[in-house]
């Protein structure tokens, strides 16, 4: 932004709904983490903010403004079976209504499939009304399909060949990310998105993956409950912001 004559910059390490702290291709040393750090906050004319990593801590230097975040994360590694077992009776009981109700999911393969997902996405906004995060134009997502990533993935669930919901399911090493979501309000009824994540978590296991991190609920208790109802467990981890 522009104060005067002089351009102050604001930088953030990662996009909205997601993490990282400092990334490289291999372990760091303290000493070359601060390096990394010191050289960022030392910027002229520029602040911004560090978000951390629940799976990795770093340390941080103090005068940096330090805020609590918090994530929830399904732990993969019991299997699949044992997962089953630790879910709530409501949950198990709502995917197999979904599955009576003949929804079914698969993956996104055409960009037809995308318009789809991006016109339930507006419908979700304008329900969402002033709640609404970050909304994202269509332009977005048509993208971030075209680049046919295999660390990104678009899971939609039908029923009667009319997409009503959705999720983008981010990959990284043994880690699964829920970073973004979308459903119809008719299709509720159905249990589209309980399916929609009993599927990841199914394949996820099958895979290899440890982890499903469902994200931070926003304090929204409806929300917290559904992903706890899943087995998902709260993780601690900050960000920090310089000036």
């Amino acid at each position: 932004k522009k104060r005067l004559f002089r351009i102050e910059k604001k930088y953030k390490s990662m996009e909205p709904g997601v993490y990282g702290g400092i990334i490289a291709d291999r372990e760091l040393a303290q000493a070359e983490v601060e390096e990394v750090i010191q050289s960022v906050i030392t910027m002229k004319h520029a602040g911004g903010r560090i978000v951390g990593n629940p799976f990795k801590t770093f340390s941080f230097p103090a005068r940096l403004k330090k805020k609590e975040m918090v994530t929830q994360v399904v732990d993969l590694t019991p299997g699949f079976d044992m997962l089953w077992e630790t879910l709530s009776r409501g949950q198990k009981s709502n995917i197999n209504q979904a599955q009576k109700k003949n929804v079914t999911v698969r993956l996104a393969a055409t960009e037809k499939d995308i318009e789809h997902y991006v016109d339930i996405y507006s419908k979700t906004l304008k329900r969402w009304g002033k709640k609404a995060v970050s909304p994202y134009p269509g332009e977005f997502f048509t993208n971030l399909f075209a680049r046919h990533d295999p660390h990104i993935k678009f899971y939609l669930a039908e029923k009667e060949h009319k997409i009503i919901a959705g999720i983008i399911v981010l990959a990284w090493q043994q880690t699964l990310i829920y970073w973004h979501g979308c459903s119809l309000e008719d299709a509720f009824k159905d249990y589209p998105n309980n399916l929609l994540h009993y599927t990841v978590i199914t394949r996820a296991c099958e895979n290899g993956f440890t982890r499903y991190d469902m994200g931070p609920s926003m304090g929204m208790a409806g929300v917290e409950k559904f992903k706890k109802s899943f087995g998902a467990g709260k993780i601690y981890f900050s960000s920090y912001r310089w000036k």
